[in-house]
């Protein structure tokens, strides 16, 4: 499936989840509360060295990361990204004991998960997490590493301009269909 139509397609679902009624609300609002970090390090008895990072918006959670390093080099090879809704965690990315990535997809109410959305002409790769229910929209960039970090202003700006516009423009197909 190409880039385009995997586009329309996460627009159709999301229509669903936030009823596109009118062009100027057609896709949420970005976040305005500021952004968080609370970073904690812990080493096992294997002498195993565990960095976790929570990362908040107001008074909620929105992910959180555990880099890993196994041998003491300072090299982070393993890692866990959680990304949250609410309490609820509902995306797991894991890189652990190797170079495969394995991801878990746990269902939270009308939250939607798009996960290695890819905008060519910045080279940005990103995991978006919607729920109107929840009052979410929170957007998560891919580092060199592998993880994703909450998006920096720019990184928003591309995402949020992309799918505001394609929301906007859809926003009256969306009224026929009602």
């Amino acid at each position: 499936m190409n880039t385009t139509a995997r586009y329309i397609l996460c627009l159709n679902l999301l229509s669903i989840t936030f009823g596109l009624q009118a062009a100027d609300d057609a896709w949420p609002a970005i976040p305005s509360e500021k952004l968080v970090t609370k970073q904690s390090e812990r080493r096992t008895t294997a002498g195993i060295r565990i960095e976790s990072i929570d990362f908040r918006r107001g008074s909620n959670r929105i992910a959180q990361l555990q880099k890993i390093d196994r041998n003491g080099d300072g090299i982070i090879r393993e890692f866990t990204f959680s990304a949250f809704v609410g309490t609820q965690r509902l995306y797991v990315l894991s890189r652990i004991g190797g170079t495969n990535e394995s991801s878990q997809f746990i269902s939270n109410d009308d939250a939607i998960v798009m996960t290695d959305v890819q905008f060519p002409e910045s080279k940005l790769t990103a995991l978006i997490v919607v729920s109107k229910q929840h009052g979410c929209y929170e957007v998560f960039t891919r580092q060199p590493a592998g993880y994703y970090l909450p998006a920096d202003e720019n990184a928003w700006k591309i995402v949020d301009a992309y799918f505001r516009k394609t929301a906007q423009s859809l926003a009256p197909l969306q009224q026929l269909q009602k």
